[in-house]
């Protein structure tokens, strides 16, 4: 069998072809690192928004999970079928597990979870949060790779 080799012009057509045919809506995340967000903000990394009443996400052995990213809706412009309001919020453990998480069934929250918050309690503050004394990527152990050392607006 002859190999074909495409032209420059006919690579980029099919390129463009497989682009069109695969695209779907997407949002992007703009990190603002001159800004320290607050307890509520959307953010990767940093201290989470978690009420003192509620079980922390923790991982298959027990050990408290670390936040890797949370979107409060109210503050960011998205469309249906997403919420217009809440938190929703990304946890992956960083003791039990290498692979941050990655599980092939992907519906066993086990070493990661994913919470949405549907209310918000803004009555709830920064102090409030730290006495739970949680886990927070750049504030962990130095032998723990996470991927985030800091906390993102």
């Amino acid at each position: 069998m002859k190999k074909k080799i495409l032209t420059t012009e006919q690579a980029k057509l099919v390129a463009e072809t497989i682009k069109n045919k695969t695209a779907v809506p997407f949002y992007g995340l703009i990190i603002d690192r001159g800004r320290k967000p607050l307890l509520t903000d959307s953010k990767l990394g940093g201290l989470s928004y978690w009420s003192p009443t509620k079980e922390y996400p923790a991982a298959s052995k027990g050990n408290k999970m670390v936040l890797l990213a949370q979107i409060n809706f109210a503050k960011v412009h998205v469309q249906h079928p997403l919420p217009q309001e809440g938190i929703l919020q990304f946890f992956l453990s960083y003791r039990d597990d290498f692979m941050y998480g990655l599980d092939e069934e992907t519906d066993c929250q086990e070493n990661f979870r994913v919470v949405y918050h549907e209310h918000i309690d803004n009555s709830l503050t920064h102090e409030q949060v730290e006495s739970l004394h949680l886990p927070i990527c750049g504030k962990l152990p130095d032998n723990v790779a996470m991927p985030l050392s800091t906390e993102y607006a």
